[in-house]
């Protein structure tokens, strides 16, 4: 099935201006899905407008096979990553290669100058503290450290 055809059977048929109005696009971009998908958001915008779901839209639009679509999603808690994954985590979002840390008070300056800017009332810092993953407090006089 391509996308075209799955949007006339969600729609019942329904007239473009009528779907791109439920969906928030202009019927253009509408008629346009007759030749191609549309962008990923904009095909998860459609399957929550008609109350289908997200996966099944993305593989009526060709972004997922059947069997991606089925596939097992597993997002790990906080307590189920090791101390060193989850320094991992904190710095991609952070966009820092934690890599490159070498020793936990490397690391500790390094969350403390980032959680800084974020935010400036931080009394307590937790960080790795070597490689068996235990975790170590960083002392309170972090404010004192340039």
């Amino acid at each position: 099935m391509n996308w075209w055809t799955y949007v006339q059977e969600v729609t019942n048929g329904a007239a473009q201006e009528k779907v791109a109005q439920k969906v928030g696009v202009t019927g253009p971009t509408v008629n346009r899905w007759q030749k191609s998908a549309p962008k990923p958001e904009t095909v998860a915008a459609f399957a929550r407008a008609y109350g289908r779901p997200v996966l099944e839209a993305f593989v009526a639009a060709g972004f997922l096979t059947p069997d991606e679509a089925r596939a097992d999603v597993t997002i790990a808690r906080p307590d189920d990553l090791t101390n060193f994954e989850l320094v991992e985590a904190i710095g991609r979002r952070l966009g820092v290669n934690v890599g490159v840390v070498g020793t936990r008070s490397q690391l500790a300056k390094l969350t403390r100058s980032h959680l800084g800017a974020v935010d400036n009332d931080h009394d307590e810092l937790r960080a790795v503290a070597n490689e068996d993953d235990t975790l170590e407090q960083i002392s309170e006089d972090q404010q004192q450290e340039p």
